[in-house]
């Protein structure tokens, strides 16, 4: 039992290479912070600016329903006008907040000796799917706002979309582990998890 239960260790090794002259390059050890840290650390920091700045939208609507302010607005624009203003304008924070959280991932990732990592490819991936999420996630708050008159009936409605929201943070792991998977292609198909899931994959 003791030799059946004893820990067998294993080494995590890459795919074979070719050189510029045609030989085989070795095989070389994977670094799990390359291969699966710094794709998770994206999907999170991207995670962490959709939470932090679409639920505002929600409160912003109802602040202004309740306040009466939306009535005097809407004699200037249409109710499309408005909210898209909103959203813009929610998209445009979140693009700040990324430049400020990828210029500190950059200077970690300088410090730690993985900057190399960090492709070009892989940012204009991240920036695009944070334009999505943010479009996404940004106007289904937006609809819960305009649809309801208190916070309390926009809390009911919230708890749903919030859900949605943790489908992401509730199968990254599985996904991790096998990103081909016919699971982590049907979740990632799923379009309030696309942005968030095919940056991971």
């Amino acid at each position: 039992v003791a030799s059946l239960l004893k820990p067998i260790s294993t080494e995590e090794m890459g795919l074979l290479g070719r050189d510029p002259d045609g030989s085989v390059r070795a095989a070389r050890p994977t670094d799990r912070v390359r291969v699966i840290g710094i794709p998770v650390a994206f999907m999170f920091l991207l995670f962490l600016i959709v939470v932090m700045t679409t639920p505002q939208l929600l409160n912003a609507v109802l602040e202004e329903k309740m306040s009466r302010i939306s009535e005097v607005l809407l004699g200037s624009v249409t109710p499309f006008e408005l909210m898209l203003g909103k959203l813009l304008a929610s998209t445009s924070v979140s693009a700040v907040m990324t430049l400020v959280y990828l210029t500190g991932a950059a200077w970690t990732a300088h410090r730690w000796g993985y900057l190399d990592a960090i492709e070009p490819r892989m940012i204009a991936w991240f920036v695009f799917f944070l334009l999505l999420s943010v479009l996404i996630y940004g106007s289904m708050f937006i609809a819960i706002g305009s649809a309801c008159s208190d916070l309390r009936d926009a809390q009911n409605l919230m708890t749903p979309a919030m859900m949605i929201l943790l489908v992401p943070a509730l199968t990254w792991t599985l996904i991790t582990r096998a990103p081909q998977s016919v699971f982590a292609v049907a979740i990632s198909l799923f379009p309030p998890a696309t942005p968030f899931l095919m940056l991971l994959r």
